[in-house]
């Protein structure tokens, strides 16, 4: 599984817009007046023992008709942020994180919560940080459906795509520093 770190990184040298970090979910800041505000969550607290369990996301943002704060929510299992599902599926002993009430803090209602309701990620898998931060880069898979031309109805296609998307931009960003490196040996 990602570290916060590592998908933090990720998000930052893509100049992911209004990426705030990444948060435990204990951690979540209540936010008075979000205008574009992007996070990646793990759906664990952070005293929990056993480390991360499983990365979701979300987009704070202003509706420009209405002037009223909506939410983009992510999960690659298809959840909302108001399921329980989750938390019996990953066997949490701290009851589960309440991101439903902590959207309404922030002043969302359940009515402007868009949320990806389709599960993309194997249960067996660890790419739940990936898909978290490429929401984050992209949006919601209906809401730009090109970016997401990948999902399948397979969730090994679908995390082997991701897998690749990630590797192929760290694997480029690696090259693009030795070949830096070659041209300054030449030139000296």
């Amino acid at each position: 599984m990602s570290t916060g770190t590592q998908l933090s990184d990720w998000c930052r040298r893509h100049d992911v817009e209004g990426y705030a970090g990444a948060f435990c979910s204990d951690t979540l800041p209540t936010l008075v007046d979000p205008l574009n505000w992007c996070a990646i969550i793990n759906h664990s607290p952070c005293h929990t023992s056993t480390g991360g369990t499983h990365w979701v996301a979300c987009r704070l943002s202003r509706d420009p008709d209405t002037g009223l704060t909506q939410a983009a929510w992510f999960d690659s299992y298809g959840q909302p942020p108001y399921s329980g599902i989750e938390n019996q599926i990953l066997d949490h002993n701290d009851g589960p994180p309440r991101f439903d009430a902590w959207l309404a803090r922030c002043g969302v209602t359940d009515e402007r919560i868009k949320y990806n309701p389709v599960d993309l990620q194997s249960i067996h898998s660890d790419v739940c940080g990936q898909y978290a931060a490429y929401f984050c880069q992209n949006g919601l898979p209906k809401q730009n459906p090109r970016a997401w031309r990948f999902i399948t109805r397979s969730v090994q296609d679908n995390d082997a795509w991701i897998r690749r998307l990630v590797q192929l931009d760290r694997a480029r960003k690696s090259n693009d520093v030795e070949g830096r490196l070659r041209s300054k040996k030449r030139k000296t």
